[in-house]
């Protein structure tokens, strides 16, 4: 039995909140994500070596949530980064600092934007297994959901329109 059966057969996976905001900021380099997103989805963990993994999640901008964090529903994680550079067309490395299961650390994140005007962001993340046991077990669970129709495309919560102009 692997790893992710273990965590599918137990009831952790009944804990498992895929709708739980993910509270990110992050500014510069020409860069600006700030907000408590709460339509996101995991789109895969791997490069699973000694304790670390790397996690993708697929952002929609546009997702941002209006509740409040509480004791019993808290953000899933919360990464702050002040210092952001860009790697790559579209594409940014971001150093601050990652919150989450009540342990913080400094990493470097991913931040990957799509060309062309589009809601949707990436943001790969790399974790330590010790410092975050609890959002490692989640995130691993919900990527190896095997997704139903709903959650097979993901769409924007808000989009720009053309304004319909009436001819004379």
């Amino acid at each position: 039995m692997t790893e992710t059966e273990n965590v599918r057969n137990s009831d952790t996976s009944a804990l498992v909140a895929s709708d739980r905001p993910i509270n990110l900021r992050i500014a510069g380099a020409d860069l600006l994500l700030s907000g408590r997103f709460d339509h996101w989805r995991p789109i895969g963990v791997s490069n699973w070596e000694e304790g670390r993994a790397t996690a993708h999640l697929l952002f929609d901008a546009t997702g941002t949530s209006n509740r409040s964090p509480t004791r019993n529903s808290p953000d899933l994680l919360s990464f702050v980064a002040k210092t952001v550079e860009q790697v790559g067309p579209h594409s940014y490395q971001a150093k601050g600092t990652l919150r989450a299961d009540g342990a913080q650390r400094s990493i470097d994140a991913v931040v990957q934007t799509p060309s062309g005007h589009s809601p949707f962001f990436f943001l790969t993340l790399g974790l330590e297994r010790q410092a975050f046991s609890g959002l490692w077990t989640e995130l691993q669970v919900l990527a190896s959901q095997t997704p139903n129709d709903d959650a097979t495309e993901m769409r924007p919560r808000a989009w720009l329109r053309l304004p319909v102009l009436a001819a004379a």
